[in-house]
């Protein structure tokens, strides 16, 4: 939809003289007997004169503006639907990255664990080879040796205890990263452990808040901000407001590629 006022270079609450003196201004630069007919100077020419036109006339400057807002309502609801979507599917890839990170972990303690299975599992056949007495052997014209002389090793001292102890290792780091698989999937988000570099708060409003372009409330909308949506502090001085019945000042935030103002009580820093 064409803007008018933009096309004229005045504001929306332009007056009757300043949209008739942007015309006379506009007119003679793009008139196109002052510039050899050319067909943009011409087509331009045609806007300004119907911009003029609708401008002048109360009813349908009226009728223009309705629909105007609605034209950028819809435009402003449209990009807060884009920047919402585009921030949950960065929060699906991260949750998605750090699943695989905890199961690359998890399957280097499984090596781990059965490694030092394995050597327990060694020590202990090496131990019982050592450990199993030599057979009697007779020979002719000879006495045999009565068994209560042969000296037996014994089982050194304390290795069954390390093979218990690495089995209860085992179960002890099986315990541990399918609860740390557990947690990180399921846990709740207001875990900031994995938050984007350089974010130090979010918003804690169920229904989320809107970034202002102004340290109001009657700020213009520039997306809309879910709930646990991090946000980088810039200036903490904006000027106070009370709403709902409490008062707070505004901060200054960034996020992603935008900029812009939100109230401090719907949102929380990060110790």
């Amino acid at each position: 939809m064409k803007n008018y006022y933009d096309l004229l270079g005045i504001s929306t609450t332009a007056t009757t003289d300043e949209i008739k003196q942007a015309y006379r201004r506009l007119s003679v630069k793009f008139h196109p007997d002052k510039n050899s007919g050319d067909s943009f100077f011409a087509d331009m020419f045609k806007q300004i004169n119907e911009a003029q036109e609708v401008l002048l006339n109360e009813n349908r400057r009226a009728a223009y503006d309705s629909r105007l807002n609605g034209s950028a309502h819809q435009e402003r609801k449209i990009a807060a639907e884009q920047a919402k979507l585009r921030r949950e599917q960065e929060e699906l890839l991260r949750k998605q990255r750090e699943q695989d990170v905890a199961a690359q972990l998890l399957q280097e303690q499984q090596k781990r664990v059965k490694q030092r299975e394995a050597e327990a599992q060694r020590l202990q056949e090496q131990s019982i080879r050592i450990t199993k007495p030599k057979p009697i052997v007779k020979q002719a014209n000879t006495s045999v040796t009565p068994p209560s002389t042969l000296k037996v090793r014994k089982r050194p001292p304390n290795l069954w205890r390390l093979v218990q102890q690495w089995k209860r290792i085992k179960y002890s780091f099986w315990v541990i990263n399918i609860g740390l698989v557990l947690y990180i999937s399921f846990g709740p988000n207001k875990v900031h452990y994995f938050r984007p570099a350089g974010t130090d708060a979010y918003v804690t409003a169920d229904k989320g808040i809107f970034l202002r372009d102004t340290p109001q409330s009657a700020g213009k909308a520039l997306a809309s901000l879910p709930k646990y949506t991090y946000l980088k502090l810039v200036s903490t001085d904006g000027q106070l407001e009370i709403i709902e019945g409490k008062k707070a000042p505004w901060y200054q935030v960034e996020n992603d590629s935008l900029q812009g103002w939100v109230w401090s009580e719907y949102i929380a820093k990060i110790e």
